[in-house]
């Protein structure tokens, strides 16, 4: 029981992560699209700066995504060698 609380919990933290990643790179568009709208002179610069912010949001989701995994295996390989330890 405790287990499914706790994986419960992990994934309803990992939703929220996500969703702070997704809120802060609408962020970042919306400066964007300003900084776009202020240098209409020189549109090719907002567009480079749009690019490196939409690759910046890809690496931190796939940070936290690679965090998560690594954090279920070390659970899952704690729990196995819990049951382990106990049936010896």
């Amino acid at each position: 029981m405790k287990a499914v609380r706790v994986i419960l919990f992990l994934l309803i933290l990992c939703a929220l992560v996500s969703r702070i990643s997704v809120a802060a790179y609408e962020k970042d568009m919306s400066v964007l699209t300003t900084t776009y709208e202020i240098h209409n002179q020189n549109p090719q610069e907002a567009i480079e700066q749009e690019n490196l912010a939409k690759r910046d949001a890809v690496r931190v989701n796939y940070a936290i995504g690679i965090l998560t995994v690594l954090f279920f295996a070390s659970f899952f390989f704690g729990r196995k060698q819990e049951l382990d330890n106990n049936a010896k």
